[in-house]
């Protein structure tokens, strides 16, 4: 076995600092990321803080474990989903799908555009949905799709272009 030395205080101490450091970057880095996804699942604002909130105070106390798991972002998005699944089964109802909360894009035209898929996100079904708002929402890679959700590459990309088709068709149908 390796011969571990037992820590002195200040390596110690220097040990928790950097991990502090550590721990600030991540927050930095990913907060606003993980509540525009918190955002887009969840109707009201306050509801999107809580739970992005609780991602990171989850990520935290688990650091340990993510380490295995690859790329961080991930990670916070597998917490962060999970987080909204059981949300959801607490409210039994989900809320009114609210695409007022996020306005990005400054044109009103762009805004409307956006409000008007998210309102037929809302009527899709879990899974479309849930590949719509993840590639097209928070423009992720089909790879990290795949690991967010557990399923293999070449199902995300069937289902992908499927769910795409879909939501083609049901605004084709408003197209007048």
């Amino acid at each position: 076995g390796e011969n571990r030395s037992v820590f002195k205080d200040k390596e110690l101490r220097e040990a928790s600092r950097n991990e502090e450091k550590y721990i600030e970057t991540v927050i930095g880095q990913h907060y606003e990321e993980i509540y525009k996804y918190c955002c887009r699942h969840l109707s009201q604002k306050e509801y999107a803080e809580d739970i992005t909130q609780e991602v990171f105070l989850n990520f935290i106390s688990h650091i340990e474990q993510y380490r295995e798991f690859g790329k961080i972002r991930n990670y916070l998005y597998v917490i962060a989903r999970n987080m909204i699944i059981n949300f959801g089964k607490r409210k039994a109802t989900m809320p009114d799908y609210d695409g007022k909360n996020y306005t990005e894009p400054k044109e009103t035209e762009k805004i409307i555009e956006r409000l008007y898929i998210a309102d037929k996100l809302a009527s899709m079904d879990e899974l479309d949905r849930e590949l719509l708002i993840l590639r097209y929402y928070q423009e992720l890679r089909i790879k990290d799709i795949s690991i967010i959700l557990d399923m293999p590459v070449s199902t995300v990309r069937y289902k992908m272009k499927s769910a795409e088709k879909k939501l083609k068709l049901s605004l084709e149908e408003d197209d007048v």
